[in-house]
Order: structure tokens, then C-alpha cells, then sequence
């Protein structure tokens, strides 16, 4: 035993001295190197150092990935209040708003605009375009525990169809029959090729085993529309109402058990407001956190502010649709094309939407599948427009900037002014449009 305390306390006394003569040497060395010398190990020591924090940068970088926390809350501002959360129903801003965010669909949009799978696993399309065979994942979940299968699918789409149940997106699935392949499997059968059908399955899906004992008298004020029940990344939470019914705010819960990423947020709150100046109003006093669509006439006021204004790419398209039964004149080929060659696309969609809106020569929005560059085209072009006109005999005879046309009534000559009716909606920036 003290034959090995004596060689340990030699070891550590040789390895002090060891230690303080490599220090010594170290201290010395940069005496013994030129300047050139020491430049030169300089940057080489650097060049050690840099290549070696590189190195680990790139090893992160590969073996990590950037995961989003789960947490906080969002309080969003909406005009107006919902009225039917439901799939087949919903068509205000609020009602969309909220069916999308508690109910699923077989494809969806990503965040730029793009169509992605959803409940859908894959689909295939027919030679012909005429068959759509959708396959769907086997681990969705309805927020009350069901599983989703291809009888819900089935059961939506035929619910749409029925007349009874007055859905305004009826037209869309006209023509279009629906048959369940197995549980998971579901097949569209169309009586022609329709390539933009592909976004009639972005449609949120209903609960069967939950709406099929509801009858299409009872569908439009059941409480499942207040309460819905889906199986999208959040579920419903709770709603505020005042003493006459108004719904003043309705809040989501994050979907724990959702079949896809996230959802991250726990709980996402939408206020109601009766109009866009309250809404602001209430962003101002920090009781909401963001709202939206804002209107061009008010976007003014937030651009010198400390503000994030987002102005995605939104497949829906605005136009001037023509009703040849309400105004005859329109049913003139001439007349109509005049109209289009009168209208300044490019300057209505950026002085009525401050450059937010696009001008497009399609029925289709450019992210549509189906969408096509290859249409007849209509610049604008005044000229060619009064040439038109005046080939259908109307002519501005009395220079006062309206053209008209002759008319024989009562056994004399009168001049019938052309005008139409344009009608649109309360929102200000179609208003703006239209004016």
C-alpha cells in the first residue's frame, strides 16, 4: 500500500512539472516566430476555428428540425355573426370561417393556394375524366370519438343533392352521382369530363351517423349548426350570446386527437361586429389580435402604423354576370362585347382594392385546375367599343355621352337611352367596384 502511494505522488509531482514546462513553452513560442510567421498562424488558428463552427452549424442543421410550439391563444374580429356552421349551408364570411376550422375535407388549400390532400389518402382519375375514385386515411376521428368513414362521404354529397335540404351549393354537384367502394373508398361518377370538378371535394364532410335522423324541415335551425361536430383540427368550444339571441363570440379548442400536423394554437376566438369600424375599434383597444377582410377605404389608416397587413391570393372571383332574361339588349353578341372592351380592368382592380385585386380574362381563378391561358381576350379599348355599339345602331345622335338607339312609337321617332342595372353587395369594395 505505501509502495503505491510513493509512485502515485512521484507520477502526479512529474506531471505538474510537466504541465508548467509545456505551459512555459507555449508562452514562449510566438518569441521564436517572425511576423510573417505569426500572421500566418493567426490565420490559420482562424481558418481552424471558422471551418470548425461551420462544421457544427451544418451537423444541427441536419439532424434537427424546427418544431412549433403547442400554446397561446388568438382573438380574431369578423363582421357579422354566424349563422350555420355547417358545411352544406354556410356562405357568409363567419360561417366559412368556422367550418373550416372544425370540419374536414377530402382536399383542401395549403397556404399558398395550392390544392393538398386532406381526408383524401390519394384519388385517381379516369382516362376519360369522367370517374373520380377518392381513398381515404383509415385514422380520422369525429370530435365525439366516431370513426370517419366513406358513408359520411357519401351521405354529404347526397345531401347536398337533395332539394329538400336547399343547400345553395346543390348546383354544383348536378350530374354527379356518388357510390361508397369499400369503407375507405369512395367513387364520383360524372356524365362528362369536368376538370375543375376536383375543387367540388374541398365540400367539408357531416357526421351521418349524427344528421341522418335530422329531417331537411329541422336541418336549417338545428343546434348542430350553433354546436357543429367534425373532425377538423379544432372543435367547438364555447359561444357568448346578449339577451336577444346575438351572438357576440364563439371560440374553438384545439383537436388533440386530429389525424394531421398541429393544429398549434389551443383556442382561436372569433368576436363579431356589426361593422368594420367597431372592428377596428375594438383592434385599437387590444381586445382582438387581428381581423379581416379590410376594406381598401380603411387600409389607407394602417399602412403608417406598426401593422402586419397580409393580402393572400384568395381563389374567388368577382365579375359582372349578365341577365339576358332581365335586359334583352344583352342578348346581342355586339352589346356585350362593347361592355367588356369598355371596362378598365387593370385600373378598377387597383384603385377599388388599392392593387389587391387581379384582372383576369378567365371564369377560372389562375390556381384553378383547368385554368387556361388560351381564351379570347377583350383589352380595353373605348374605340373599338363605340364601334361595336354603333353596329347594333346605338349612336350618342344627341352629343350628350349616352348613346342611343331609334325607336318608332306613337307614329313618331324617339330616342330610347341604353342603360342597364348593375346590382352588388353592401361591401365597400365591391361598391367601389361597381361604381
Amino acid at each position: 500500500m505505501g509502495s503505491f502511494k510513493t509512485f502515485r505522488e512521484t507520477l502526479l509531482r512529474h506531471f505538474r512539472r510537466w504541465k508548467l514546462l509545456s505551459i512555459r513553452k507555449l508562452l514562449y513560442f510566438p518569441r521564436i516566430l517572425t511576423i510573417a510567421e505569426k500572421k500566418f498562424f493567426i490565420l490559420l488558428i482562424a481558418i481552424i476555428v471558422i471551418s470548425g463552427i461551420s462544421l457544427f452549424i451544418r451537423i444541427y442543421r441536419a439532424v434537427t428540425l424546427p418544431v412549433a410550439a403547442i400554446g397561446s391563444n388568438y382573438r380574431e374580429g369578423v363582421l357579422s355573426e354566424p349563422r350555420t356552421i355547417n358545411p352544406i349551408y354556410a356562405s357568409l364570411n363567419a360561417d366559412r370561417d368556422l367550418e373550416r376550422l372544425i370540419f374536414s375535407r377530402l382536399i383542401t388549400y395549403s397556404g399558398n393556394g395550392t390544392l393538398e390532400f386532406d381526408m383524401a389518402e390519394n384519388y385517381t382519375v379516369s382516362p376519360d375524366g369522367k370517374i373520380y375514385t377518392v381513398v381515404l386515411k383509415k385514422n380520422i376521428i369525429w370530435h365525439d370519438g366516431i370513426k370517419l368513414t366513406a358513408d359520411d362521404v357519401v351521405f354529404t354529397v347526397k345531401t347536398i343533392q337533395d332539394p329538400k335540404y336547399k343547400s345553395p351549393f346543390r348546383a354544383n354537384w348536378q350530374g354527379v352521382s356518388v357510390d361508397k367502394i369499400d369503407q375507405f373508398t369512395v367513387r364520383f361518377s360524372l356524365k362528362g369530363p369536368y376538370a375543375p370538378f376536383i375543387e367540388n371535394l374541398s365540400v367539408g364532410i357531416l357526421p351521418k351517423h349524427l344528421w341522418e335522423t335530422i329531417s331537411p324541415e329541422q336541418a336549417l335551425t338545428h343546434e348542430l349548426n350553433l354546436k357543429p361536430i367534425g373532425s377538423g383540427p379544432y372543435r367547438f368550444g364555447r359561444m357568448v350570446k346578449e339577451k336577444d339571441g346575438t351572438i357576440t363570440s364563439f371560440e374553438v379548442t384545439r383537436n388533440t386527437k386530429y389525424y394531421r400536423e398541429g393544429p398549434y394554437l389551443n383556442t382561436i376566438t372569433l368576436v363579431f361586429f356589426k361593422t368594420e369600424d367597431d372592428m377596428i375599434a375594438a383592434w385599437r383597444k387590444n381586445e382582438i389580435e387581428g381581423f379581416g377582410p379590410l376594406s381598401s377605404e380603411h387600409k389607407k389608416e394602417f399602412f403608417e402604423d406598426r401593422v402586419v397587413i397580409a393580402d393572400p391570393i384568395m381563389p374567388r372571383l368577382f365579375g359582372i354576370f349578365f341577365n339576358q332574361k332581365h335586359a334583352p339588349v344583352l342578348n346581342d353578341k355586339n352589346i356585350r362585347e362593347a361592355i367588356a372592351r369598355a371596362i378598365d380592368k387593370k385600373r378598377i382592380a387597383q384603385s377599388a382594392s388599392l392593387g389587391a385585386a387581379m384582372p383576369i380574362d378567365s371564369s377560372l381563378p389562375p390556381a384553378s385546375p383547368g385554368y387556361t391561358m388560351n381564351v379570347a381576350l377583350y383589352p380595353f379599348n373605348p374605340d373599338e367599343s363605340r364601334l361595336l355599339l354603333e353596329k347594333s345602331r346605338w349612336k350618342d345622335t344627341d352629343n350628350d355621352g349616352i348613346v342611343e338607339i331609334k325607336k318608332r312609337e306613337g307614329g313618331k321617332d324617339i330616342l330610347v337611352p341604353f342603360r342597364l342595372t348593375l346590382a352588388t353587395s353592401d361591401w365597400p369594395d365591391l361598391v367601389n367596384t361597381a361604381e
